[in-house]
């Protein structure tokens, strides 16, 4: 199985009673002396630390102008993680507005899936394996396990399945018969 460590993270943290948003990034490489790649960056953060790179108080300072607590939702990058994306959202998602995120999932080969939200964001998105079939996903550009991930209209996320034969009934299955869901689907029928 590939491992899912990943050096660098960014993490909001909000504090909803007293409407907080602080942003850390934390850093668990070791300083090796020399930088292996050019990185582009807006902020430092030193070997084996945590940082804070935000902190605001109040929504009206956090939100963009004409957004509310159920319909804003913030995404946060890091590069050196490539797919290990964050999010925020002001309120909890039983009261987000949600609108259908219309997702599109076009298989590949080797069973690898393309999802694709053409409407909405997609909170927690996820893809269903057939029933005999075991294993697990894995993002093709990290080779890490992933599974679970808002899916933002524009930033495609590419999957592919790890199929464990040893443990499955089925080994041989129709990509047709992967289904992918999110937040949407338990909450719209």
């Amino acid at each position: 199985m590939a491992s899912i460590y990943t050096p660098v993270i960014v993490y909001p943290f909000w504090t909803p009673d007293l409407e907080w948003l602080e942003i850390t990034v934390t850093n668990d490489r070791p300083y090796t002396g020399n930088e292996l790649f050019p990185m582009v960056h807006a902020f430092q953060v030193s070997p084996l630390n945590n940082t804070v790179l935000m902190s605001e108080w109040g929504l009206v300072a956090i939100l963009p102008e004409g957004a509310t607590s159920t319909n804003a939702w913030m995404l946060l990058n890091v590069t050196v993680t490539l797919a290990d994306g964050r999010t925020y959202t002001p309120t909890s998602l039983a009261y987000a507005e949600l609108v259908d995120p219309q997702i599109i999932m076009t298989p590949g080969t080797g069973y690898t899936f393309t999802l694709s939200a053409k409407g909405g964001v997609a909170p927690y998105t996820w893809v269903d394996h057939p029933a005999g079939t075991v294993g697990y996903f894995v993002d093709v550009i990290t080779d890490t396990p992933l599974n679970g991930f808002y899916l933002v209209p524009g930033i495609d996320r590419t999957l592919r399945f790890v199929l464990h034969a040893a443990l499955s009934t089925v080994t041989e299955q129709d990509p047709a018969h992967f289904v992918v869901r999110s937040v949407w689907n338990n909450t719209h029928v």
